[in-house]
């Protein structure tokens, strides 16, 4: 079974459950959080041991990666990673 509700005869109307779109929603927020840990990992070989403090701290340590992945991408990989 795909969805069950009850039938609607009503023209050009969409039927939903409110609760199908939210599997969609966290399944690709999981898919991006894990492109952005990827890209994280790729900065530098000292990025997983920074990832492991960070979860360390019990903090939201993905706002920090992402953070930290968007000042590379607008200053570069080089100027993130001191090279």
């Amino acid at each position: 079974m795909i969805a069950r509700h009850a039938r609607s005869f009503e023209r050009h109307r969409d039927i939903e459950d409110p609760d199908h779109p939210k599997v969609l929603v966290a399944q690709r927020r999981h898919a991006r959080d894990a492109q952005v840990l990827r890209r994280f990992f790729a900065l530098t070989p000292l990025a997983v041991r920074y990832h492991a403090g960070l979860l360390e701290r019990r903090g939201h340590a993905l706002v920090h990666v992402r953070k930290i992945v968007a000042l590379a991408e607008i200053h570069g990989d080089d100027a993130w990673c001191g090279r």
